[in-house]
């Protein structure tokens, strides 16, 4: 069977029988995809769960799909926390879409002592967007979570997990 579609919509919406599709979700499978009534898609709901729906009807304000299937897909057991200084430019935007594809489930954007990047306003919906994006096209079920931007030491003192590696561009010890 040919692979399916996938759209990530807010979490809570896949639990009727009846699903309502708008937005960027909407905007992809009608306007990019061209895709119409009848077709089979996979909707996802960034925590997990996973529903196989064919689309009934494809407007131009929504879209309305009926589940066919329902199912809780799992990431990897084990939850990866990348604490990232905020590099210039767009550099973070690749940080959030690689670390996305290589299995990241937290994101920790921090400004620390030396880094002079400073975030624009709205770039938070953009990297939301990038993981999503990433997320989709890597089928992951479940989204990475995205931090709001503190500094380095409130970042540090919050990081729980047993297992903690720093990497330093100066560092003389290989990791393999």
């Amino acid at each position: 069977m040919a692979e399916r579609h996938r759209f990530f919509l807010p979490p809570g919406s896949l639990a009727a029988d009846r699903i309502t599709i708008d937005g960027e979700p909407l905007h992809h499978l009608r306007t990019v995809l061209r895709l119409g009534s009848g077709s089979e898609v996979l909707l996802l709901d960034g925590t997990g769960l996973c529903c196989r729906a064919r689309l009934d009807s494809v407007g131009r304000d929504q879209a309305v799909a009926t589940t066919l299937e329902r199912r809780l897909e799992r990431e990897h057991p084990c939850p990866l926390r990348l604490v990232q200084a905020l590099p210039k430019g767009d550099k973070f935007d690749l940080v959030l879409q690689k670390g996305t594809e290589l299995g990241v489930t937290r994101f920790q954007p921090v400004l620390s002592g030396r880094a002079v990047a400073r975030p624009e306003a709205g770039r938070a919906r953009r990297w939301e967007r990038i993981i999503v994006e990433a997320a989709r096209q890597s089928r992951r079920p479940c989204l990475p979570q995205l931090a709001p931007l503190r500094p380095l030491a409130e970042a540090l003192a919050d990081v729980d997990e047993p297992l903690r590696l720093v990497l330093w561009e100066q560092g003389a010890r290989p990791l393999a």
